[in-house]
């Protein structure tokens, strides 16, 4: 049966699908017969409901990728929110795509705001595109946590029809009751007269970031002129920009993001945020922490970008410095635009004591460092940096080496990104064409795992060959970590096709006994067996994985912090005997395939 998976539940239970062929009796047949398929929910029973149960008033034949988006849904999945290009008669609705919302059997469109005579318009899950009030028609949008986890919440853009911020574009909450509230409206005199920009949200929609020009926020006031403008796909732009957070329970508004000198931050978007939204990483050009990174001036001039820690705290929240991305690290770091296709490498852990990131910037001055990008990890507790991925050997990286963390092609659920970083911070999974551990060759795409400063080889492919060995995922603790690759790593995998592995910590299945030697009745004592009663010898285990020498100790930015207390990786283990060694070749074949 031919279908696509564009949604899965937190339990695998249920999800929602793309099928090209009439599954139940009420099914539209235009989208099949058009070859652009409906929209169903597969239940945990294997049961079938349509969901896209209305005749559209078009239909064209369109890619899976580009005809549905979902972008949200309740664990259950009996609340799904999507946006689609195909247009329903009975929903009015405005603009090329359209943001829909089915709810136990009933679809209703999604676009609702206030303001006199508004009625239904053009909404955008997340950020909107373009400029100048044209949301634009591409579906490559930002979906992160923009339907909460009950679906009872949604965040979406549209251009504001009352308000400051009239004819400008405006982020919206849809609430259970159905009523849309501006939440990026001013909180003080000065008017948002520019553009405003969803970031991302809580997971369980209790707030929401956004970017809009600064003094919006009792907390930080500022007036005068802004360039906190939308332009195309790189989201706002402009020292005018400055970030916020919207509580949804109390209607009040923050600035995360405020200056010394009062001018605007510059910030230019969010790599991540703990599941709460308490703990956010944002990258700006201002230097929001006196004495501490580089100066607004000195990122204008290097092209770079301070990112930079705010914790709710009370009274104000608190600033921290990271570290720095180059403009050319802005596309993959930055949650806007890039979740939906794979592209956005930083992850942070749910409590947000953990940021794991690519940068071109020399985060902390490694020695042979020659421009390449490499994979970072900052720990908050103990305000250091570390290095993941980069050489202690003094040599240069290998020139080609620019994908470290955008290169675990995402292979996950849709609307769960891949996890290369493991939910207490210790492991991270990376890909290199550097030679960091035993087992590994240079200039070949090798997949390892650092934890604790070691890092373990686990699995390579040729460097042409990036179909060939794809990150899947990983389990919260790091324990498992899925990948296909064509290389028989197993002993029973004997096809030389593109499987499925799980690399488990104690993991591995021994090889069975050799089968006895034929018995041959005329040769005496043949048929009497072995002297230990086996018919051969059971042989040891496949070979576990290496560990190199691991990463330096990370370096502390502030002296006289409190170490984080934790395990420490143990030395001298040339032989993979490190924690999460065993996983290259004692990797247990899952038994599922992508042939």
């Amino acid at each position: 049966m031919p279908s696509t998976t564009l949604a899965l539940s937190p339990d695998l239970s249920c999800g929602v699908y793309l099928v090209y062929q009439k599954m139940t009796a009420d099914s539209p047949e235009a989208p099949i017969n058009a070859g652009a398929g409906n929209l169903y929910r597969r239940g945990a029973d294997g049961s079938w409901e349509i969901i896209t149960n209305l005749e559209p008033s078009q239909v064209s034949s369109s890619p899976a990728a580009e005809g549905y988006q979902v972008v949200g849904m309740s664990p259950d999945c009996n609340r799904v929110i999507f946006r689609t290009e195909f247009q329903y008669p009975s929903l009015p609705g405005v603009g090329t795509q359209r943001l829909y919302e089915w709810n136990e059997g009933t679809l209703g469109i999604l676009g609702m705001i206030p303001g006199s005579g508004a009625g239904v318009v053009e909404t955008i899950p997340g950020p909107g595109e373009g400029s100048g009030g044209a949301l634009g028609a591409t579906p490559i949008v930002e979906t992160s946590n923009v339907v909460s986890d009950d679906a009872k919440r949604v965040f979406f853009t549209a251009i504001s029809k009352v308000g400051g911020d009239i004819g400008k574009q405006a982020v919206f909450l849809r609430d259970d009751s159905g009523v849309a509230t501006d939440v990026s409206q001013s909180k003080t005199p000065t008017a948002n007269n520019d553009d405003s920009v969803y970031q991302t949200a809580a997971r369980d929609g209790s707030s929401v970031l956004f970017l809009g020009r600064y003094g919006l926020a009792p907390n930080r006031l500022a007036s005068g002129a802004t360039s906190c403008a939308v332009s195309g796909s790189a989201g706002a732009t402009g020292p005018g920009c400055d970030l916020y957070r919207y509580d949804v329970l109390d209607g009040s508004l923050t600035d995360l993001s405020p200056d010394p000198d009062g001018a605007g931050a510059s910030v230019i978007g969010v790599l991540g945020a703990s599941d709460d939204a308490k703990s956010v990483y944002f990258a700006a050009r201002g230097q929001l922490v006196p004495g501490e990174g580089p100066s607004e001036k000195t990122n204008l001039t290097k092209g770079t970008f301070s990112v930079y820690l705010s914790q709710d705290e009370t009274p104000e929240p608190t600033l921290e410095y990271v570290g720095r991305i180059a403009s050319a690290d802005v596309q993959a770091a930055l949650v806007f635009g890039n979740r939906r296709f794979g592209l956005w490498s930083s992850r942070v852990t749910p409590s947000g004591s953990h940021l794991l990131f690519e940068s071109r910037a020399n985060v902390v001055d490694s020695p042979g460092w020659s421009g390449s990008r490499e994979a970072y990890l900052y720990d908050a507790e103990s305000d250091s940096v570390a290095c993941v991925s980069c050489r202690r050997d003094g040599v240069a990286s290998v020139a080609s080496n620019f994908k470290i963390l955008s290169d675990l092609e995402d292979v996950a659920a849709p609307l769960d990104p891949a996890r290369s970083l493991s939910t207490g911070g210790s492991r991270v999974f990376f890909m290199s064409k550097n030679r960091l551990a035993s087992g590994a060759t240079a200039e070949r795409r090798n997949f390892y795992q650092w934890e604790d400063g070691q890092i373990s080889f686990i699995a390579d492919s040729a460097p042409t060959s990036a179909k060939e060995l794809q990150f899947a995922g990983s389990s919260e603790s790091g324990n498992d970590v899925y990948f296909t690759t064509v290389d028989q790593l197993a002993w029973n995998d004997t096809d030389g096709q593109l499987d499925i592995y799980d690399a488990r910590v104690g993991g591995g299945f021994a090889e069975p006994p050799a089968p006895s030697a034929t018995c041959d009745p005329l040769s005496e004592s043949s048929c009497l067996g072995s002297p230990n009663g086996g018919g051969g010898a059971i042989p040891p285990p496949a070979s576990s994985g290496f560990a190199g020498p691991g990463n330096e100790t990370p370096k502390s930015k502030k002296a006289g912090k409190k170490k984080k207390k934790g395990k420490k990786g143990k030395k001298g283990k040339s032989k993979g005997k490190g924690k999460g060694a065993k996983k290259s070749r004692n990797a247990s074949k899952n038994g599922g395939s992508s042939k």
